[in-house]
């Protein structure tokens, strides 16, 4: 798939629409499920690279060597499940991210339960 001007582009943690692709424009948005550095494709069930819209926040860590923030801000919490969660999830675990919940800091942690009982429609 060729991304064009005004191709939609969706959250792969959520499925929400966010934005359509406009060929070099760079923005800072986030998404209600949670993500500060949404990773947004045209179609959530093929998240090829190429058509993939990467976070400027992703980028700059990879070039500068530096960690990663936790797979939440880039995939947020939600129950929502599709195959570019799944490759993004295991592309970001592969270059050195982690879920708060696995992070050894107990405030990630518990943050981590918060928010999944949110995105599960629990109080927390």
């Amino acid at each position: 798939m060729t991304m064009t001007p005004g191709t939609p582009l969706y959250h792969v943690g959520c499925g929400r629409r966010l934005y359509d692709y406009v060929p070099g424009e760079s923005m800072g948005i986030t998404c209600p499920c949670g993500a500060n550095g949404p990773i947004c494709v045209p179609d959530v069930n093929k998240p090829e690279a190429l058509t993939s819209s990467i976070p400027v926040s992703l980028v700059n860590s990879l070039e500068a060597k530096q960690p990663l923030p936790h797979l939440e801000y880039y995939l947020g919490f939600s129950t929502f499940s599709c195959k570019g969660k799944d490759v993004w999830a295991e592309t970001l675990r592969e270059l050195g991210s982690t879920p708060m919940a696995e992070c050894t800091d107990s405030r990630c942690q518990e943050c981590a339960s918060r928010m999944q009982a949110r995105a599960h429609g629990e109080s927390g």
